[in-house]
């Protein structure tokens, strides 16, 4: 051993100091803490609120979205349009409970999708042209596939843009 431990022995350990709380100590930080908790917990439930009554459209913009054709026969066809008609106006019977929408078909219902839109450029002719295709036995006009999905684009950009408070 050595002779440095005889200038050890009579050390002394120092004191800690006394450990400082991490909570607020004067009212102001409290009362701030609980309005910071009290917002967060607002935009929280906001969102989540926001995030449900929306869901509809993310679940109609997925079955649209859904049924893909290379090359549909005429009867797929006939049977795609009419199944997107049937997705548009489940979410307009939704979005707008409170009206006459179920009812509305063919040019009305053109008008209809043109004066709830938020967006402006929708292709009346297109349009016009699936509700008139709708309720006849056979195409009338030769769909394509282009057609098809302008059509498609054109009622999800429908679904996503439609304005709830419009048709009041």
């Amino acid at each position: 051993m050595s002779s440095n431990n005889i200038l050890l022995k009579d050390l002394i350990d120092p004191s800690l100091p006394q450990s400082i709380s991490w909570l607020p100590s004067t009212i102001g930080w409290k009362v701030a803490m609980v309005a910071l908790v009290a917002i967060v917990i607002w935009v929280t439930l906001r969102f989540y609120r926001q995030l449900k009554s929306e869901s509809y459209r993310r679940k109609a913009i997925k079955t649209i979205k859904q049924a893909s054709y290379t090359h549909p026969t005429t009867k797929e066809l006939q049977l795609e349009l009419r199944r997107i008609n049937s997705v548009v106006k489940h979410v307009a019977c939704f979005a707008y409970p409170n009206t006459q929408v179920a009812m509305l078909y063919g040019q009305q219902w053109v008008s209809f999708l043109n004066d709830t839109t938020a967006t402006y450029g929708m292709d009346n002719q297109l349009l016009s042209r699936w509700q008139r295709d709708l309720y006849k036995p056979e195409l009338e006009h030769s769909w394509k596939m282009t057609d098809l999905n302008r059509l498609k684009l054109l009622c999800i950009t429908w679904i996503k843009t439609h304005d709830r408070r419009a048709y009041d």
